[in-house]
């Protein structure tokens, strides 16, 4: 299982919900501008875990998925959303 706590600062990147099972996260963007990011996921030591590159059109509510392999270690992780020059975070659990 994992949990999702959303960084409440910004409502740009959301995870839910907040247990995810089946390794599958989901997020949406919210008031996003349309750009290519890359869509990353950190261990707390900053360890690169996933990442891949997502084409963006700018619209608000899209929904996307991060499919983890399931060795995933137990443990906290932090799922970022960079580019155009902006820099989105959102903390995950996984139990």
């Amino acid at each position: 299982k994992i949990k999702v706590e959303n960084d409440q600062t910004t409502s740009a990147v959301n995870a839910y919900p907040n247990l995810i099972s089946d390794n599958k996260i989901t997020y949406k963007l919210n008031n996003i501008k349309a750009g290519i990011y890359n869509v990353s996921l950190l261990n707390v030591e900053g360890r690169l875990i996933k990442t891949l590159v997502l084409q963006h059109d700018g619209t608000s509510n899209t929904v996307h998925y991060i499919y983890l392999n399931s060795n995933v270690a137990s443990g906290k992780y932090i799922l970022q959303l960079t580019g155009n020059s902006t820099k989105y975070s959102t903390s995950i659990i996984k139990e």
